[in-house]
């Protein structure tokens, strides 16, 4: 199945923003923050017990695309998250290895990822 590598989409007034990482292929999820919201500025070390998403916060700030949003985001590159950059760059005998050894690891797909920044959007919203 292929999906996309960038998508942006509004959820109850709020844009959000999905890549895909140059390097580890996996997705990256944003919710854009206008001014004046409450956690607008604030890094996510100061917010994020506030948001629970996926291996929690690990992106704040501006993207030059929209400057005028303050973004907050997470990524799919945890353990037991599949990275198929990283894996593509083994050994093939050693991919068969990583996926053998723990049958946990999960590729995190775009709905999965949509749906994440969806839950981030409510929480927000509360």
């Amino acid at each position: 199945m292929r999906e996309p590598n960038n998508e942006i989409f509004k959820y109850k007034g709020f844009k959000c923003m999905i890549k895909r990482h140059p390097d580890f292929l996996s997705l990256n999820g944003y919710v854009g923050l206008p001014k004046g919201h409450k956690f607008y500025g604030k890094g996510y070390d100061d917010i994020g017990q506030e948001i629970d998403c996926h291996g929690g916060l690990t992106f704040t700030g501006h993207w030059d695309d929209d400057p005028e949003l303050w973004w907050i985001g997470f990524d799919c590159a945890h353990a037991w998250d599949m990275t198929p950059g990283i894996e593509m760059r083994l050994p093939l005998d050693m991919q068969m290895k990583i996926s053998d050894i723990d049958k946990n690891v999960t590729y995190k797909n775009i709905e999965y990822v949509r749906n994440e920044c969806k839950s981030i959007v409510d929480q927000l919203l509360k």
